[in-house]
Parts: C-alpha cells; sequence; structure tokens
C-alpha cells in the first residue's frame, strides 16, 4: 500500500538532467502508514501540504528530498516522536506550526533560502537543543520557538531583522539572547521565563520594543543598548533596569502615583487652598480696579502691580500642586528609593 496521496502536476519537458525531478512535480497531500518509524519521502516531491504529516507520533526519522520547495502549516505538527530534521536547502517556505508539539526533536537544520521562521514553528519542542542554518532569515514569528526548554543557544540568524511576540517565550535553558546589529523591532514578552538567562544585547538602533520583553527573567544581570533605548522604550525593560536609569514603566506607574499621592496628601491639600485663596485675592483686586475712578491714576497703578504679583504667586503655586498632583518619574522614583 502507498502510504501517501499524491497529486501530479504537468510540467515542461524534463532536460537531460533534470535534478532528480524525473520529469513531474509531486504534492504529498497526507501521509496514512502507523507502522514505519522512519519515512522517505519520494523524490520529485516538491511541496508537502498542510497536516500531511500532523499527529504520527511513530515516526521517529524522515529523509526529505532535494526538490522540496514548501513544506505547509502543521505539516508535522505533534509527530512526537521525531528526532531529527534536516530540511532540504531548496526550500523556502515552511508553514505556521510546522513542527510545533514535536516534543522529541532535538536537532533541526534549516535551508539557506528561508527568509522567515512562521509563527509557532517550533512551539512546545521541549526537547529541542539546537538549531542549525537559516543564514538568510530575517524574521522569527510569534511565538515561532516558544517553550522550546531545552533550546541552549539561540539560532544564528546574523541577518535577524524581527522578532515576534513570545518568539523564544520559555527557552528556560537559553543563557545569552546577543541579538545582531541588524534588529530593528522585538514583539512584547520576546523572552518572558527565560529563566537561565543571564545577558542579552538589543542594538541601540531599534525602532519598535514590545512591553515586558524579559518578563520573568529573574537572573538577568546585564542589557547591552538598555541605556540608549529606555528613554525611549521603559515598558520594555525590568522594572529596576528602567527605574536604574532615572524611569518609570507606564505598567508600575499608576499604583505609584496613587502611593505618591498619599504620601504628600497633605502638602497637596495645603497647596489647594493656597492656590484658592490666591485666586480669591487676584479676583478682589482686578474688582477694584474696576471700581477705582479713571483720575485716581497712582492707586490704580499700584492695584495693578499689585494684580500682576498675585497672578504670579498664582502661577507659582499651581506649578507646584501640578508637580504633586502629576509627579515625574524622577520625583516617584525618588520616593521609593527613601528607607
Amino acid at each position: 500500500m502507498n502510504p501517501f496521496v499524491d497529486t501530479f502536476e504537468p510540467a515542461a519537458p524534463a532536460p537531460q538532467e533534470d535534478e532528480g525531478r524525473r520529469g513531474f512535480s509531486l504534492t504529498l497531500e497526507r501521509y496514512y502508514s502507523r507502522d514505519a518509524a522512519h519515512v522517505v519521502v519520494p523524490d520529485g516531491t516538491t511541496q508537502i501540504l498542510p497536516e500531511a504529516f500532523r499527529g504520527h507520533g511513530e515516526i521517529e526519522s524522515i529523509e526529505l528530498p532535494r526538490t522540496l520547495e514548501s513544506i505547509g502549516k502543521a505539516a508535522f505538527r505533534d509527530c512526537s516522536g521525531l528526532r531529527k530534521i534536516a530540511v532540504p536547502e531548496s526550500v523556502f517556505e515552511i508553514g505556521e506550526r510546522a513542527f510545533s508539539g514535536c516534543a522529541s526533536l532535538r536537532e533541526v537544520a534549516l535551508p539557506r533560502a528561508l527568509m522567515a521562521v512562521a509563527p509557532s514553528t517550533f512551539s512546545r519542542c521541549a526537547s529541542l537543543e539546537v538549531v542549525h542554518g537559516g543564514d538568510e532569515v530575517y524574521e522569527v514569528g510569534a511565538s515561532a520557538f516558544s517553550g522550546c526548554g531545552s533550546l541552549r543557544e539561540m539560532p544564528a540568524f546574523s541577518r535577524l531583522e524581527s522578532l515576534g511576540a513570545e518568539a523564544f517565550a520559555g527557552c528556560g535553558s537559553l543563557s545569552r539572547a546577543m541579538l545582531p546589529a541588524t534588529v530593528r523591532a522585538i514583539g512584547a514578552e520576546a523572552f518572558r521565563n527565560c529563566r537561565a538567562l543571564a545577558e542579552a544585547r538589543i542594538p541601540e538602533s531599534a525602532e519598535s520594543l514590545g512591553h515586558d520583553i524579559f518578563s520573568g527573567c529573574m537572573g538577568i544581570r546585564s542589557i547591552e543598548g538598555a541605556d540608549a533605548l529606555v528613554s525611549r522604550f521603559p515598558d520594555a525593560f525590568p522594572r529596576g533596569v528602567a527605574a536604574s536609569r532615572g524611569f518609570l514603566r507606564s505598567q508600575d506607574r499608576s499604583d505609584q502615583v496613587r502611593a505618591y499621592l498619599h504620601a504628600h496628601a497633605n502638602e497637596i491639600e495645603s497647596l489647594q487652598g493656597d492656590v484658592e485663596k490666591s485666586r480669591e485675592k487676584a479676583g478682589r483686586i482686578a474688582r477694584e480696579i474696576e471700581e477705582t475712578g479713571v483720575l485716581e491714576r497712582a492707586r490704580r497703578k499700584q492695584l495693578s502691580e499689585s494684580l500682576s504679583s498675585e497672578r504670579r504667586t498664582l502661577r507659582g503655586l499651581r506649578k507646584r500642586l501640578d508637580s504633586f498632583e502629576n509627579p515625574s518619574d524622577e520625583a516617584i522614583l525618588d520616593m521609593i528609593s527613601r528607607p
């Protein structure tokens, strides 16, 4: 019994050397056998369609042909026995969740032609330790490697430009995340709960950083690039990193503002009273000027000077009151740092 469902498409006449295609292209639609631990995909196959091998936990190894160009969405999803995969250099596209849930997968080799690692491609591959290749990859999608708890090193994607949200979340064995200078955007919680992470580098030229990139990375000691980036993206960094550089993250600010207002309630109440008194005084002077006769020039001049003085006082009081009611990050952090 043929374990594959094959769809053949006409092709142009074969040249003298047809690189193994033998004059046709083959699309692998579905794999049916439940017996083989080792599978050889037929030579000439150019596409593996979505979910073709999904859930075949009995497969431990698979050979993909050099003619292959595309691997569809979830094509090998939940192949829990698969231990190793070498994607041929001819492949330029791997769909979302293609290897998600391959719990025994330890080693992956990616082709040079691959430009992007799609969302969740290797999510929940708990045994994945190393990823080779992918020299041209410029984009890693959301959750692409999330839950890869055994991954020791980040793939060497030297041309990486974009890292999606939660791309490496839950990679508990990852100790370093040294992103190349080409990176422009990093999504929210990209390295969440990477508990072994100690060092990271974000290029100072980054243009977009999501919130809580290193949330739950309790062992992180240094983040290269933080000094230049924290003023623009305080929410991207851990609380201590932002605070040590004089910035307060927005997710922390609301609670701290309430604490600040409570701590300065007496000053605020006193200033509010002073503002009201100054406003009333300025109003009285203004009314007195209106009631003073035109011929009483000396008196009008004296009142005008008093009004100008009182308005300056009122502006100063309002400014002081605003500084308490709308505290700066520096003021809040100063309060927090006090014993």
